[in-house]
């Protein structure tokens, strides 16, 4: 793939944190209700922080979207978190503790897992991993 190809990706895998890390940052549950969707346990304290650090990761992805070479350590990073993102929530999904709306939302982290894990498995960076 072209480096134009994965700087597009790695945007796109930003914008979707950020979207998803603001939208977990504040009470939706009206919004949600609203169109038919089970909404996430929201907590004053622990959501805004959960927010706050996919958006951080977001920013992250935006940094290597800038410079493939010299951040393959972030997507290592990423692949981990994303892959323990989706382990984590469709087990508590499987236990009934998360509802079906976020097991689905979290299959699009999947996919970023699949395509960050090929971009390390076909891409050399300068740096050590």
């Amino acid at each position: 793939m072209s480096d134009g190809f994965w700087r597009a990706m790695f945007f796109s895998a930003a914008i979707f944190n950020w979207v998803v890390g603001v939208s977990l940052m504040f009470d939706s549950s009206g919004l949600a209700a609203s169109m038919g969707i089970e909404a996430m346990r929201y907590d004053a304290l622990y959501s805004p922080v959960l927010g706050w650090l996919v958006i951080a990761f977001g920013l992250l992805y935006f940094a290597v979207s800038r410079d493939l070479a010299q951040n393959r350590t972030i997507v290592w990073v990423g692949a981990l978190g994303k892959a323990g993102t989706v382990v984590l929530t469709w087990a508590a999904w499987l236990r009934g503790e998360a509802p079906v709306s976020l097991a689905m939302l979290v299959a699009v982290d999947v996919i970023y897992t699949l395509l960050f894990v090929w971009f390390l498995a076909t891409r050399r960076g300068t740096q050590a991993v």
